[in-house]
């Protein structure tokens, strides 16, 4: 996989940690890890790959992250806007100051994911508030209008095509996939 990487250093702020560890990187937000980043073999862009693959048009992707998805996004020329939705000032500050020339080309939105209204033509969820991923991905849903959505991690919450196609009764914006890529997407996955 041949994308660019983040600028990524230690950092502290408030409630916002960025750590080095052995091999990566890990991000905190009260002392919760809400990522981690593994600079020798960039399993989280494997673990990305299906954002990616369904993303076209104008996206709306909630999370920023290490910016990872973004920078595939960014390059997928089937993506001709990128809205993220970010509710920690302080990790948009130090994106802003560390990674600027990625964050020039995305636009910003400093809000709680779970209570943006809007419409895009793709919404990619990658932010943990509730116990449940499929229902922040349902709530989120009701209020983001798009025709196709995706979320980090449906290849856990469905580890296999037919609870794949469970899911997608409950959020019919999931993509109509036949079972055989539904199993390369899970493939890839596995592979971080």
């Amino acid at each position: 996989m041949n994308f660019n990487r983040p600028n990524l250093v230690e950092y502290k702020n408030g409630i916002f940690e960025v750590l080095k560890v052995e091999g990566g990187y890990e991000l905190y937000v009260e002392s919760k890890r809400q990522m981690t980043y593994a600079y020798k073999n960039y399993s989280q862009f494997y673990e990305l790959y299906s954002h990616t693959h369904f993303a076209h048009g104008h996206v709306i992707a909630s999370g920023l992250g290490f910016l990872l998805r973004e920078i595939m996004l960014l390059e997928n020329p089937n993506v001709s806007r990128i809205q993220v939705l970010e509710k920690s000032p302080e990790l948009i500050e130090y994106h802003n100051t560390h990674n600027y020339d990625i964050m020039e080309k995305l636009e910003i939105v400093n809000c709680d994911a779970n209570e943006f209204v809007g419409s895009c033509d793709t919404f990619l969820m990658d932010h943990l508030e509730f116990d449940s991923f499929v229902d922040t991905f349902i709530k989120c849903l009701q209020n983001i209008k798009c025709n196709i959505s995706w979320f980090w991690p449906i290849e856990l919450c469905c580890p296999n095509y037919e609870s794949y196609l469970e899911l997608r009764h409950k959020a019919p914006t999931l993509p109509k996939l036949q079972r055989l890529e539904y199993e390369m997407l899970l493939e890839i996955f596995r592979r971080a």
